[in-house]
């Protein structure tokens, strides 16, 4: 009889994805030639390990925290990719960014980001989408229908919990550009490019 094969396990490998797109090749491909090794192309092996990876996988670290710090993580950042972002604009949806101070003596609020995607969806404005941790600030994307009633919405939502002081919000324009709409003081109508 013979033995049954044993099952791989499969390891994630975070970045895998982008580095992918940016070499011109496949996930599974570039899977193949640099972590299973079952097929050798030195010329790929090279340009992958001549990325920055560190880029690929998490926002560089910063003294003080940016409104959005090039690049922002992997799916964070799929919201603000003009291929992704047009297919949010034919289903008629907007990104709202929500971010947060996240310092060592700022207020904490666990979860904050699935029930704010929770009061969006009760009010039939939006849903939470995805969250990016840098140092410095935590960044929560959501996707909304109703942009005004999901402004609303989050405003108030962060404004009963006490969080206002530390907290940005920016509207996504165009795949390149965020409309800083919380705090007005600041930045009324000013456009963050990305």
């Amino acid at each position: 009889m013979a033995r049954p094969k044993s099952k791989k396990r499969y390891v994630r490998h975070p970045g895998l994805a982008a580095a992918a797109r940016l070499l011109d090749c496949t996930p599974s491909h570039l899977r193949r030639v640099i972590i299973t090794k079952e097929r050798v192309s030195v010329s790929l092996t090279a340009r992958y390990h001549a990325l920055d990876q560190s880029s690929l996988t998490k926002g560089k670290h910063h003294n003080s925290p940016r409104l959005l710090p090039p690049p922002i993580g992997f799916a964070a950042a799929q919201n603000l990719s003009p291929e992704f972002f047009a297919v949010l604009a034919g289903l008629r949806l907007e990104v709202v960014i929500v971010q947060f101070e996240a310092r060592k003596d700022s207020p904490a609020w666990p979860q904050i980001e699935e029930e704010l995607g929770d009061e969006l969806h009760a009010v039939r404005a939006g849903a939470y989408d995805s969250t990016v941790y840098l140092e410095g600030c935590v960044l929560h994307f959501f996707h909304v229908r109703n942009l005004g009633k999901a402004m609303q919405t989050l405003k108030a939502s962060i404004e009963a919990r006490g969080l206002l002081p530390i907290t940005t919000i920016l509207h996504g324009e165009s795949h390149d550009s965020l409309r800083i709409y919380y705090p007005p003081n600041e930045a009324k109508n000013q456009v963050v490019s990305v």
